[in-house]
């Protein structure tokens, strides 16, 4: 982690401080720095079920390094809300990946030590991401410029239950307020997009970005095998995607 901040901050003065110019004949000018926050939505996609982010922001800053290319930094916020319900699919399994009982279960959930919990409590995960991204500008002039582009990012998943919910007896621990489950991962990026430019600094962004987690590792506090914990390696190993547009504007 430690080595990842050091390379992206190295990466964000290199940035700052380069006089990176393309010349037109015998004129020069700078390359355009770019501010894109965004918004939009990320889906997660298990073997079982899909489930839609409730909150999915962030902001990239990018430096064009030709007229084609650029390279930048991106930062991340996505928020999930689920059910213990919701999570039948994966929250019951052992380490061979098998359900205990051989089928999915609703409301009987062997996650608090051993102990039934029959109210499906709800679970919040919230995800934070830094990473790296470069982009190929397959058009580089005119309204509409399309790019393909791709990434590393490094990821923060912080899973808990809701502490808002009524539901949250479990018949051992009583309220499960002592549960969390930390998942840090970094995930490959693959994007593609448009910019829609109305002026030399102002446009909108879209893109599609599909996001996978190439290693992951744990930590648990006080979780042994709840359901966050089987939540969280089932998101871990899973597939993300997202849409988002954002507001571009270049210096």
């Amino acid at each position: 982690m430690k080595k990842f901040i050091l390379v992206t901050l190295f990466l964000v003065t290199g940035l700052a401080k380069a006089e990176t110019i393309y010349s037109h004949g015998s004129n020069t000018k700078p390359l355009p720095l770019k501010v894109i926050p965004t918004y939009g939505v990320m889906t997660l996609k298990t073997d079982y079920e899909n489930f839609t982010s409730k909150v999915n922001a962030g902001v990239a800053v990018e430096k064009m390094l030709s007229s084609r290319f650029s390279v930048g930094i991106l930062f991340n916020y996505a928020r999930f809300n689920f059910n213990e319900y919701d999570t039948y699919g994966f929250n019951n399994y052992n380490d061979y990946g098998y359900n205990y009982t051989g089928y999915p279960s609703y409301g009987y959930n062997y996650g608090f030590n051993g102990y039934n919990n029959y109210y499906g409590q709800n679970i919040k995960s919230e995800i934070y991401s830094i990473g790296i991204n470069s982009k190929f500008f397959i058009l580089n002039e005119g309204m509409f410029r399309p790019f393909i582009g791709g990434g590393l990012t490094y990821n923060r998943n912080n899973l808990d239950y809701d502490y808002n919910t009524d539901y949250g007896y479990n018949y051992y621990n009583g309220y499960n307020d002592q549960y969390s489950v930390g998942v840090n991962s970094f995930s490959g990026l693959l994007m593609a997009g448009t910019e829609l430019r109305f002026s030399k600094n102002f446009g909108i962004n879209f893109d599609f970005r599909y996001i996978k987690t190439l290693g992951n590792n744990s930590d648990y506090y006080y979780s042994s095998y709840s359901n966050l914990e089987y939540l969280g390696r089932a998101m871990a190993d899973s597939d993300f995607m997202s849409l988002n547009a954002g507001i571009l504007i270049a210096f």
